[in-house]
């Protein structure tokens, strides 16, 4: 389990060509929509990813995943990157190192949409949170 010494257990990824939750009938909000109703829309995204995750791998994805010394690594945003369309980043990513890595630290400016704050900075802080 982790977050009690033992190392993470690698989500399962849907396959590269597998239908993902950006090709479910959820279109974008008009150009025009409302920051709330941006907020909104992104909500309902990461909860289909969040339910896709569920339903490949049994359990929503924990808060952040940890390595065999109880340091955290990556946060359930990481490894939702698959269920929104984005293998591609998601494999950029060095699952065993921390987010704030060399090398995954460089990833963050990429951070998708998604989770952004619609009328905030987009300088890869999100205000999306699990427990």
């Amino acid at each position: 389990m982790p977050g009690i010494g033992n190392p993470p257990e690698a989500p399962t990824p849907p396959p590269d060509n597998a239908p993902v939750t950006d090709n479910q009938p959820l279109g974008p909000p008009p150009e025009n929509a409302s920051p709330q109703a941006k907020s909104e829309y992104n909500l309902k995204k990461i909860a289909a990813a969040m339910q896709e995750y569920h339903e490949k791998n049994g359990k929503f994805p924990p808060a952040a995943s940890y390595d065999a010394k109880d340091k955290p690594l990556l946060s359930w945003r990481v490894h939702l990157l698959p269920y929104l369309g984005l293998q591609g980043l998601y494999k950029q990513f060095k699952l065993n190192e921390p987010w704030d890595s060399p090398h995954n630290v460089q990833l963050v400016p990429g951070i998708p949409a998604v989770y952004r704050t619609v009328d905030g900075p987009s300088d890869g802080r999100t205000c999306f949170q699990v427990a």
